[in-house]
Protein backbone atom coordinates (compact mmCIF):
# COMPACT_ATOMS: atom_id res chain seq x y z
CA UNK A 1 0.00 0.00 0.00
CA UNK A 2 2.78 2.26 0.80
CA UNK A 3 4.61 1.95 -2.51
CA UNK A 4 1.52 2.42 -4.46
CA UNK A 5 0.89 5.64 -2.50
CA UNK A 6 4.69 6.59 -3.21
CA UNK A 7 4.17 6.00 -7.05
CA UNK A 8 1.14 7.89 -6.72
CA UNK A 9 3.14 10.80 -5.32
CA UNK A 10 5.60 10.48 -7.58
CA UNK A 11 3.33 10.80 -10.41
CA UNK A 12 1.34 13.96 -9.25
CA UNK A 13 4.92 15.57 -8.85
CA UNK A 14 5.55 15.02 -12.54
CA UNK A 15 2.43 15.66 -13.99
CA UNK A 16 2.56 19.46 -13.16
CA UNK A 17 6.07 19.67 -14.84
CA UNK A 18 4.29 17.75 -17.67
CA UNK A 19 1.49 19.87 -17.75
CA UNK A 20 3.39 23.20 -17.65
CA UNK A 21 5.48 22.05 -20.36
CA UNK A 22 2.87 21.06 -22.41
CA UNK A 23 0.70 23.53 -22.02
CA UNK A 24 3.02 26.40 -21.61
CA UNK A 25 6.26 25.81 -22.92
CA UNK A 26 5.44 24.22 -26.12
CA UNK A 27 2.47 26.45 -27.52
CA UNK A 28 4.51 29.84 -26.65
CA UNK A 29 7.28 28.18 -29.12
CA UNK A 30 4.81 27.44 -31.79
CA UNK A 31 2.56 30.86 -30.90
CA UNK A 32 6.76 32.69 -31.14
CA UNK A 33 7.27 30.53 -34.87
CA UNK A 34 4.49 31.24 -36.04
CA UNK A 35 4.43 34.91 -35.29
CA UNK A 36 7.66 35.20 -36.71
CA UNK A 37 7.41 33.36 -40.01
CA UNK A 38 3.98 36.38 -40.24
CA UNK A 39 6.15 39.29 -39.50
CA UNK A 40 8.46 38.39 -41.59
CA UNK A 41 5.97 37.77 -44.72
CA UNK A 42 4.59 41.11 -43.55
CA UNK A 43 8.72 42.77 -44.24
CA UNK A 44 9.32 42.93 -40.89
CA UNK A 45 13.35 42.29 -39.79
CA UNK A 46 12.37 39.79 -37.08
CA UNK A 47 15.96 38.97 -36.55
CA UNK A 48 17.10 42.51 -35.94
CA UNK A 49 14.06 43.85 -33.65
CA UNK A 50 14.67 40.18 -31.47
CA UNK A 51 18.55 41.58 -31.30
CA UNK A 52 17.33 45.29 -30.71
CA UNK A 53 14.79 44.33 -27.75
CA UNK A 54 17.74 41.78 -26.33
CA UNK A 55 19.98 43.99 -25.49
CA UNK A 56 17.63 45.94 -22.94
CA UNK A 57 16.89 42.56 -21.22
CA UNK A 58 19.62 42.30 -18.42
CA UNK A 59 21.08 38.24 -19.26
CA UNK A 60 19.93 38.08 -22.88
CA UNK A 61 21.95 41.54 -23.59
CA UNK A 62 24.89 39.89 -22.13
CA UNK A 63 24.40 37.34 -24.86
CA UNK A 64 24.69 39.10 -27.81
CA UNK A 65 27.20 41.39 -26.64
CA UNK A 66 29.13 38.45 -26.68
CA UNK A 67 27.96 37.57 -29.94
CA UNK A 68 28.84 40.89 -30.83
CA UNK A 69 32.68 40.92 -29.61
CA UNK A 70 33.12 37.47 -31.48
CA UNK A 71 32.19 39.57 -34.53
CA UNK A 72 34.40 42.38 -34.00
CA UNK A 73 37.32 39.80 -32.36
CA UNK A 74 37.06 37.83 -35.97
CA UNK A 75 37.41 41.47 -37.68
CA UNK A 76 40.25 42.47 -35.30
CA UNK A 77 41.67 39.11 -36.93
CA UNK A 78 41.43 39.61 -39.99
CA UNK A 79 42.36 43.12 -39.82
CA UNK A 80 46.07 41.87 -38.17
CA UNK A 81 46.68 39.61 -40.60
CA UNK A 82 46.19 41.93 -43.38
CA UNK A 83 47.96 44.59 -41.72
CA UNK A 84 50.81 41.78 -41.13
CA UNK A 85 50.66 41.08 -44.92
CA UNK A 86 51.41 44.45 -46.00
CA UNK A 87 54.34 44.93 -43.53
CA UNK A 88 56.01 41.92 -45.23
CA UNK A 89 54.88 43.59 -48.80
CA UNK A 90 56.77 47.11 -46.86
CA UNK A 91 59.69 45.15 -45.76
CA UNK A 92 60.11 43.64 -49.21
CA UNK A 93 60.11 46.63 -51.50
CA UNK A 94 62.28 48.37 -48.46
CA UNK A 95 64.93 45.74 -49.29
CA UNK A 96 64.33 46.08 -52.82
CA UNK A 97 64.95 49.99 -52.79
CA UNK A 98 68.17 49.16 -50.26
CA UNK A 99 69.36 47.00 -52.92
CA UNK A 100 68.18 49.68 -56.33
CA UNK A 101 70.16 52.52 -53.80
CA UNK A 102 73.20 50.33 -53.68
CA UNK A 103 73.23 49.76 -57.25
CA UNK A 104 72.68 53.38 -58.47
CA UNK A 105 75.53 54.56 -55.58
CA UNK A 106 77.65 52.11 -57.60
CA UNK A 107 76.87 53.29 -61.20
CA UNK A 108 77.27 56.77 -60.16
CA UNK A 109 80.66 56.03 -58.44
CA UNK A 110 81.59 53.91 -62.32
CA UNK A 111 80.66 57.22 -63.57
CA UNK A 112 82.86 59.37 -61.59
CA UNK A 113 85.70 57.22 -62.23
CA UNK A 114 85.36 57.82 -66.26
CA UNK A 115 84.62 61.33 -65.72
CA UNK A 116 87.53 61.69 -63.68
CA UNK A 117 89.85 59.08 -66.65
CA UNK A 118 88.66 61.29 -69.28
CA UNK A 119 89.89 64.50 -67.67
CA UNK A 120 93.11 62.69 -67.17
CA UNK A 121 93.53 61.79 -70.75
CA UNK A 122 92.19 65.15 -71.88
CA UNK A 123 94.78 66.53 -69.09
CA UNK A 124 97.40 64.48 -70.71
CA UNK A 125 96.72 65.22 -74.52
CA UNK A 126 96.57 68.78 -73.63
CA UNK A 127 99.82 68.42 -72.05
CA UNK A 128 101.09 66.83 -74.84
CA UNK A 129 99.95 69.13 -77.46
CA UNK A 130 101.30 71.95 -75.19
CA UNK A 131 104.62 70.25 -75.43
CA UNK A 132 104.46 69.50 -79.48
CA UNK A 133 103.58 73.51 -79.37
CA UNK A 134 106.09 74.71 -77.29
CA UNK A 135 108.71 72.00 -79.56
CA UNK A 136 107.59 73.56 -82.56
CA UNK A 137 107.95 77.40 -80.81
CA UNK A 138 111.57 76.33 -80.12
CA UNK A 139 112.30 75.01 -83.67
CA UNK A 140 111.17 77.88 -85.66
CA UNK A 141 112.99 80.14 -83.03
CA UNK A 142 116.11 78.33 -83.45
CA UNK A 143 116.01 78.41 -87.24
CA UNK A 144 115.50 82.08 -86.77
CA UNK A 145 118.81 82.13 -84.51
CA UNK A 146 120.50 80.21 -87.85
CA UNK A 147 119.93 83.01 -89.82
CA UNK A 148 121.00 85.91 -87.47
CA UNK A 149 124.01 87.44 -86.85
CA UNK A 150 126.39 85.62 -84.12
CA UNK A 151 126.66 89.03 -81.91
CA UNK A 152 122.98 90.31 -81.60
CA UNK A 153 122.30 86.16 -81.16
CA UNK A 154 124.87 86.43 -77.94
CA UNK A 155 123.07 89.28 -76.61
CA UNK A 156 119.74 87.81 -76.96
CA UNK A 157 120.72 84.63 -75.53
CA UNK A 158 122.06 86.41 -72.44
CA UNK A 159 119.01 88.00 -72.05
CA UNK A 160 116.68 84.73 -72.33
CA UNK A 161 115.96 83.05 -69.30
CA UNK A 162 118.21 79.76 -68.78
CA UNK A 163 116.07 77.02 -69.55
CA UNK A 164 114.30 78.70 -73.00
CA UNK A 165 118.17 79.71 -74.28
CA UNK A 166 119.09 76.11 -73.24
CA UNK A 167 116.21 74.86 -75.44
CA UNK A 168 116.55 76.86 -78.39
CA UNK A 169 120.69 76.06 -77.87
CA UNK A 170 119.78 72.48 -78.09
CA UNK A 171 117.88 72.87 -81.68
CA UNK A 172 121.01 74.60 -83.30
CA UNK A 173 123.53 73.04 -84.96
CA UNK A 174 127.26 72.58 -83.46
CA UNK A 175 128.75 75.24 -85.46
CA UNK A 176 126.10 77.95 -85.03
CA UNK A 177 126.19 77.12 -81.24
CA UNK A 178 130.15 77.49 -81.32
CA UNK A 179 129.75 80.68 -83.31
CA UNK A 180 126.85 82.47 -81.03
CA UNK A 181 129.27 81.07 -77.93
CA UNK A 182 132.60 82.92 -79.26
CA UNK A 183 130.55 85.88 -79.68
CA UNK A 184 129.42 85.45 -76.01
CA UNK A 185 131.21 86.72 -72.50
CA UNK A 186 133.08 83.62 -71.81
CA UNK A 187 131.52 83.07 -68.30
CA UNK A 188 127.91 83.13 -70.16
CA UNK A 189 128.90 80.96 -72.30
CA UNK A 190 130.69 78.65 -69.71
CA UNK A 191 127.27 78.45 -67.71
CA UNK A 192 125.00 77.67 -70.97
CA UNK A 193 128.00 74.80 -72.00
CA UNK A 194 127.78 73.30 -68.58
CA UNK A 195 123.52 73.32 -68.82
CA UNK A 196 123.99 71.53 -72.15
CA UNK A 197 126.00 69.23 -70.87
CA UNK A 198 123.87 68.64 -67.52
CA UNK A 199 120.85 68.05 -70.04
CA UNK A 200 122.35 66.22 -71.97
CA UNK A 201 122.93 63.60 -69.24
Amino acid sequence: MASSTFKKQKKDKKNPLLRFFFAIIIPGIVVITVMAIILSIAGINVVDWAKKTGSNIPVVSSLITSENEKTDKQQEERTNAINEKKDGEIAALSEEISNLEAIVENLEQDIIKLENKEKSEQNAKKETDDEDETEDTVKKAASSFRKMDKKQAALIFQSLDKETAIAILQELSNNVRGEIFEAMDPKVAAEFTQQLINVDD
